[in-house]
């Protein structure tokens, strides 16, 4: 479909897959660019709609990309072996056995390339990995998000509140964020959520 941003001081007309065209807010506009923006190749509307907001914006408010494989990415192709993989350098087209898409799709200069200014690392695990297995998965995947703030340092910090997240923008790095995909990671156990 094809969203006709007129009513913004520039044009945007992005590509999604969502179907017939719709009319959105340009609130809600600029919440989809912030939730889309970042370094994945299929985003033209994230790119002008980066590129069409005043430079003023982009320095003070941090654009999120809301949803981050990475994590599962680096279990199923490195092991979650950091040492194996430089996310500092541009990885466009470095193919990596087991992923399913065949290379992975975030690396540093991609995500300062797209004006990234935090991320939500999605902690995934398969919905057939269950109980017990489960929560390890999910624990492996937390480690990792935090192992790549500890390598990166430069670039990529944790941030556990909304505080947090811009201050970790405004010392121009990538706030780190994350969460659960699915109820089964908890082994229902509140007390894991609480964890």
């Amino acid at each position: 479909m094809c969203i006709s941003c007129a009513s913004l001081p520039y044009t945007v007309v992005p590509f999604t897959p969502y179907g017939p065209s719709v009319s959105l807010s340009p609130l809600s506009r600029f919440i989809l660019g912030c939730v889309c923006a970042g370094p994945a190749p299929r985003l033209p509307f994230c790119d002008r709609l980066l590129h069409g907001l005043p430079h003023a914006a982009r320095r003070r408010y941090p654009l999120l990309d809301g949803h981050n494989d990475l994590p599962w990415a680096l279990h199923d192709g490195y092991d979650y072996q950091l040492d194996k993989v430089d996310l500092s350098k541009d990885l466009t087209g470095v193919k990596v056995p087991n992923l399913r898409h065949g290379s992975l799709h975030t690396d540093i200069p991609r995500a300062r390339a797209g004006g990234m200014g935090a991320q939500f690392w999605s902690v995934f695990v398969p919905f057939s990995v269950q109980g017990g297995d489960a929560v390890h998965k999910t624990l492996e995947q937390i480690d990792v998000v935090h192992r790549l703030c500890e390598k990166y340092p430069d670039d990529f910090e944790f941030a556990p509140t909304a505080a947090d997240v811009h201050r970790v923008f405004g010392e121009g790095k990538i706030a780190c964020l994350m969460g659960a995909e699915g109820g089964h990671q908890i082994n229902d156990s509140l007390a894991v959520l609480r964890m």
